[in-house]
């Protein structure tokens, strides 16, 4: 590959970098739309004739390995650390 041909072709990457960039900004703020919509219909799942959109908490216990590492197997559950976060996932339904 000549040294032309390199440069065209990390431009090229750092232009579609720059795209991907952009278009994953707009992806979040239109995200960010449905979710405020959500809230304020204080509702976690919307379905239309063409889409279902849930942004639900999800709960889930983690282990601790570090902790674990200094205590005993037995003592297992009093390291588990309680996490929950909300998941926001949509699809076509039509």
């Amino acid at each position: 590959m000549t040294d032309r041909t390199f440069d065209k072709k990390v431009a090229e990457l750092v232009e579609l970098q720059e795209q991907m960039d952009a278009i994953s900004k707009r992806m979040e703020d239109i995200k960010t739309d449905i979710m405020v919509e959500m809230e304020s219909r204080e509702v976690d799942v919307i379905t239309t004739k063409k889409f279902r959109a849930d942004w639900k908490t999800i709960v889930s216990n983690r282990f601790d390995s570090s902790a674990f590492k200094k205590a005993f197997a037995d003592l297992y559950t009093q390291f588990c650390k309680h996490n929950e976060y909300k998941r926001f996932t949509f699809k076509s339904v039509a």
